[in-house]
């Protein structure tokens, strides 16, 4: 399977809820994205009047690794990669989600 329809999935962890949306990469044909995140992020309008997001870094961490497990004991699932999304602090990609500068 090639593409896959995107999906939002809602995660519940120690109380709080973090949200997952697949989709396919815009990027590489074949290839698709995890989205993942606090579900209560500020939304597009709140992020330009700088509101910041609320969440506990240590339980989304402990969220991506749990996920990362998951996904590499999948077959046919290769070629992970992990990175921070935004505007003002783009990453590179790392092989895992304990290698992403977290502080």
């Amino acid at each position: 399977m090639d593409t896959v329809r995107p999906m939002t999935v809602v995660l519940s962890a120690e109380g709080r809820s973090f949200a997952m949306v697949l989709g396919n990469s815009k990027y590489e044909p074949g290839e698709w994205i995890l989205i993942v995140g606090p579900s209560d992020s500020p939304s597009q309008w709140a992020r330009l009047r700088r509101q910041r997001p609320v969440s506990n870094v240590a339980e989304l961490r402990r969220v991506c690794d749990t996920i990362h497990e998951l996904l590499i004991g999948l077959p046919g699932v290769s070629a992970l990669r992990w990175y921070f999304e935004g505007a003002r602090n783009p990453t590179p990609a790392v092989a895992t989600p304990r290698e992403l500068p977290w502080g």
